[in-house]
């Protein structure tokens, strides 16, 4: 058996980009998976189911905004609740609005650090407990190279992914101890639908640094 068959896995923003494969590649490897989206479709919901090892495989979805931290609460509860509480969560869900700090509006900020920050923030409370009671469980919180390395015209995104690296660097050790490890993706730029629409808005100097990067 490997570390993935017949284990729980909830992901968030697991309808496209990033989750989706990851679904996908867990449901190869005998995971049952929770997908929570904004918008979870049908077509992502049948890849995963698709990509099972075994048709005993559960596969759900539950729609989800994970800025929303009382969403995510009562949403997770209820996953928790009809499917089974989570023995890993990959927090997949993320949004980036580029654009140089002076034209850039307080909403526009506020809305990628709530998404970003504050939606990984919310995920962790929600899973936290059931974790704790016992005593296992794993965490895998997704920044990016924007999360090392700042981007021109990035203001609002590499600060909202230099935040999330603290804030999974300062839960690693304090969930250490009780069993629960907590870890810390940070890609290079990803071919994923987020990243395609905003190439259609996208700085000049934005879009000549990443290249440079692969950020």
């Amino acid at each position: 058996m490997n570390d993935f068959a017949e284990r729980i896995v909830y992901i968030t923003g697991g309808a496209s980009g990033i989750g989706l494969e990851a679904g996908r590649e867990l449901a190869v490897l005998g995971a049952h998976l929770v997908i929570l989206d904004y918008n979870p479709t049908d077509a992502s919901l049948k890849a995963v189911e698709d990509a099972r090892l075994s048709p005993k495989q559960r596969v759900a979805r539950y729609k989800l905004d994970i800025s929303v931290r009382q969403d995510v609460i009562d949403t997770v509860a209820k996953a928790a609740s009809e499917f089974g509480p989570p023995d890993i969560v990959i927090n997949s869900a993320g949004i980036a609005i580029s654009g140089e700090f002076a034209d850039q509006s307080i909403e526009s900020f506020d809305r990628v650090m709530q998404v970003n920050l504050y939606g990984s923030r919310h995920i962790c409370e929600a899973v936290l407990p059931t974790m704790r009671e016992r005593k296992a469980g794993q965490i895998v919180l997704i920044a990016s190279m924007g999360g090392y390395v700042a981007i021109y015209g990035y203001t609002n995104y590499s600060t909202s992914k230099f935040a999330v690296r603290g804030f999974a660097e300062a839960l690693h050790y304090e969930l250490k101890p009780l069993g629960i490890t907590v870890q810390c993706l940070c890609p290079g730029e990803v071919d994923t639908p987020m990243v395609a629409a905003e190439r259609s808005s996208i700085h000049p100097a934005t879009w000549a640094q990443k290249k440079l990067g692969q950020v």
